[in-house]
């Protein structure tokens, strides 16, 4: 009996173990319940550890070995493209998410302050004021969407709201060639099944278009359905008071661009008014007729975990490739869809980054490439071989090992604004002179 015992409980602990094991993994991987209790408090452990003090996911990150410390640095004066620098971030000096205005001297001429509770009083039901998407208007007002918010809203020149829209409008928010802006919407959750595709009427906030991604795109063709994965037996599922778990969400949809009559000339397989969409947890880059909703052109990699695709003025794509968990370097990697031919421009440079999530890139009239790095908390403006031209570091004052968390840098052109955005010094309203 002795030894019997002794090999049964052996035996329970061993299967226990390998139960709880596999349990761990099942939570890891899928992130269900108690999955986000153990990731918060790991969240909390490390910032007491690094910085003495609760610092959100994402708002504080170590600054690269290269990164100057000061906010903003010219590296080649004479190749510089003269205009405007508008920075989403973290303001450790007014405690807030902002956006603020550089010149291309590096003079810092305005600053909004995002005030999340002034939008929304309730406060965002999954837990973040974090704001992802952004556009400053012609006027100087600013629009702003929040991945985890419960809204998308337009300030003006003094961080006011001017009007207001309830729901998940997360991601990137982008220009289309009339001035109204793209963005994807989501009634549930920003990473549920049902997915929509709007343009918003920028000055009145109003929905101009809509394309349901599952009812207009995967809903289109058994073709389609095939590109995106979805067995023809699979149930779509809103998500309205449980949110969905990391095997969820399927797509991940972040950016939608639109094509220009001016640049649909180079892409004669595409049409003006054509859509370029990003689906980062497929790899995924598609190009859609507006109209029909059939999928003109598709790919899935070389890109990985990738964001922003967009149509350049040479006739190739270009498409900011996280490479997230596999390669420690981020890449700007180019590809043609009428021969399928692949480039890495960046590669022969001595330039490297790497953002686990989110990133930007865009190209200035120069030929210049500006390229946005949330996770190392700079932008990087690059000349075409590659050189730093301009670089903005959102620096920690407290601790110049670390930068303050970037999310998004645009580039406007000298004659962009009507005038230079400007606010009345108000009581509560930070000023540029904050920053």
């Amino acid at each position: 009996m002795g030894i019997e015992r002794t090999v049964f409980f052996t035996s329970s602990v061993g299967l226990t173990a390998a139960l709880a094991f596999s349990y761990g993994a099942y939570i890891g991987y899928y992130e269900v319940w108690p999955y986000p209790v153990v990731k918060e408090m790991k969240n909390i452990t490390e910032s007491l550890i690094l910085h003495g003090d609760l610092v959100p996911l994402n708002r504080r990150h170590e600054a690269p070995a290269d990164a100057p410390r000061e906010d903003f640095t010219v590296h080649q004066a004479d190749a510089r493209e003269p205009g405007y620098y508008a920075v989403l971030g973290w303001n450790d000096r007014t405690e807030s998410y902002a956006v603020w205005l550089y010149e291309s001297d590096g003079d810092q001429l305005h600053l909004w302050s995002i005030d999340y509770a002034g939008i929304d009083p309730d406060g965002p039901r999954h837990g973040s004021d974090a704001p992802h998407g952004f556009h400053v208007l012609r006027d100087g007002s600013v629009v702003v969407g929040f991945d985890n918010g419960d809204v998308m809203a337009r300030l003006d020149t003094c961080g006011q709201p001017t009007w207001t829209r309830t729901g998940f409008f997360h991601h990137a928010i982008t220009q289309a060639p009339d001035g109204h802006l793209w963005t994807w919407y989501a009634e549930d959750h920003a990473y549920g099944h049902y997915q929509y595709i709007v343009k918003i009427d920028a000055w009145s906030g109003e929905t101009l278009e809509s394309i349901g991604l599952v009812e207009d795109i995967i809903g289109h063709s058994a073709t389609q359905r095939d590109i995106f994965g979805i067995p023809r037996t699979f149930d779509f599922r809103w998500f309205h008071d449980d949110p969905p778990s990391k095997a969820d969400d399927l797509f991940h949809p972040n950016d939608v661009d639109e094509l220009s009559e001016e640049v649909a000339a180079v892409f004669p397989m595409f049409e003006s008014g054509d859509l370029i969409l990003s689906f980062r947890n497929l790899h995924l880059v598609t190009v859609i007729d507006r109209e029909t909703h059939e999928i003109k052109w598709w790919r899935r990699g070389p890109w990985i975990f990738q964001h922003d695709p967009e149509f350049r003025t040479d006739g190739l794509i270009s498409v900011f490739s996280n490479n997230t968990d596999s390669r420690g370097k981020s890449e700007i990697i180019t590809i043609d869809p009428r021969t399928d031919a692949v480039s890495n421009p960046l590669n022969a440079s001595a330039f490297a980054f790497y953002t686990r999530s989110r990133g930007k890139h865009s190209y200035l009239p120069n030929g210049n490439l500006l390229v946005v790095i949330p996770e190392e908390g700079r932008a990087v403006e690059l000349s075409p071989s590659g050189k730093r031209v301009i670089e903005i570091n959102n620096v920690y004052p407290d601790n110049p090992a670390y930068n303050d968390d970037i999310t998004n840098v645009k580039w406007f052109a000298p004659t962009y604004f009507e005038q230079v955005p400007a606010c009345p010094p108000r009581e509560g309203i930070p000023t540029a002179d904050a920053r």
